[in-house]
């Protein structure tokens, strides 16, 4: 968990010492604004699809939170969806959606009252986009430097993030672009870490000075092509305050004790703030449908076992709403009603 001290951390900015005020990226490690070392073991949860709950009940969602909380967690990954992007939004039989009601949750500041309640609970939250049909999986930059961007540059959310910016960490784009699925690897990542530059240097223009967590390409598996270029992009960013994430659905990637040895020793051996952002029991296949397609059983707790080894943070998916039950820890949101993953998740002394 995040400590309060009783001193505060300086950095280095630019060619100025400044008074830390948001997380801050030295080296490796991710710093809280006392200077403690923070390695996050956290979970996800969509919070945003608790249908049994309005987001404008503050008693409902914070109860919810209130479970996270009581696993031990210390950060708390929510997906978040631009307008139009999510069953709240969208009227139908199955879904009963208002249009507008997302943009409605910023607007009306109940978005920052979720976030401002996880850090009152010593959660770090952390945002992420996940337009499933844009950017989770997806390789589209012209939807991601609009209409994403233009979501994280909309007043409402400049003013969520600084609110929160003590211990916010914001991940642009969930999953998104593909390097070692494209046709071109080079000319790809290149284009990956220009983009991703060009919406940092945006942001830090814009006054945003927190983490920016950025996750690998293809569907976030791609760690090995992410850390090649993470050290100069974290370089190029003018506050050095970048977090590499990747996901470990590593069924086809690195599938053995000694596959994930390298790519852990890799993350390791990069000067770079690294985590795993989603780490599962089991791995969605290549076509619709296939939720859960592959078994990752035996395979997680070898990840997460020897990220732990290297202090490297990570998080699973999911504490609930998914499409296989087998990766919710609680089918329930409960932490009193944990399932096999959840209770592995919360209790392993390994981990």
């Amino acid at each position: 968990m995040v400590k309060h001290l009783l001193f505060v951390a300086c950095c280095f900015v630019g060619n100025a010492w400044s008074q830390q005020t948001t997380l801050q990226v030295i080296g490796k490690d991710l710093t809280a604004i006392n200077g403690e070392t923070i390695v996050l073991r956290g979970v996800n949860y969509p919070l945003i699809n608790q249908g049994d709950i309005s987001l404008d009940d503050a008693a409902g969602y914070q109860h919810y939170i209130d479970e996270v909380a009581a696993t031990g967690a210390n950060a708390l990954r929510i997906p978040w969806y631009t307008s139009g992007q999510n069953w709240r939004d969208i009227p139908g039989p199955q879904t009963n959606g208002t249009p507008g009601t997302v943009d409605g949750y910023i607007t009306n500041g109940h978005l920052s009252n979720i976030i401002a309640y996880c850090i009152s609970k010593q959660l770090v939250p952390i945002l992420s986009i996940h337009d499933d049909d844009y950017i989770t999986c997806k390789d589209n930059w012209a939807y991601f430097n609009s209409t994403v961007m233009d979501f994280w540059t909309s007043q409402e959310v400049l003013n969520l993030i600084e609110t929160n910016r003590s211990q916010l960490i914001i991940n642009l784009a969930n999953e998104f672009d593909y390097v070692r699925w494209s046709g071109n690897q080079a000319s790809e990542l290149n284009t990956f870490k220009t983009n991703y530059l060009a919406a940092v240097s945006t942001l830090r223009n814009a006054g945003v000075n927190v983490p920016i967590m950025i996750d690998a390409p293809d569907c976030g598996q791609s760690s090995t092509e992410l850390l090649s270029v993470a050290e100069e992009m974290n370089t190029a960013d003018s506050r050095h305050n970048l977090i590499f994430s990747s996901h470990a659905y590593w069924y086809g990637y690195a599938n053995s004790l000694s596959q994930v040895q390298t790519k852990l020793n890799e993350a390791a051996a990069t000067n770079v703030c690294f985590v795993l952002g989603e780490v599962a029991t089991n791995q969605d296949g290549e076509n619709p449908g296939e939720c859960g397609f592959y078994n990752l059983a035996t395979l997680y707790p070898q990840i997460l076992t020897e990220a732990c080894s290297r202090n490297i943070g990570w998080l699973a998916w999911t504490f609930n709403f998914d499409c296989s039950s087998d990766r919710q820890m609680s089918a329930t949101s409960s932490s009193n009603d944990l399932g096999v993953f959840g209770n592995d998740i919360v209790f392993n002394a390994n981990y």
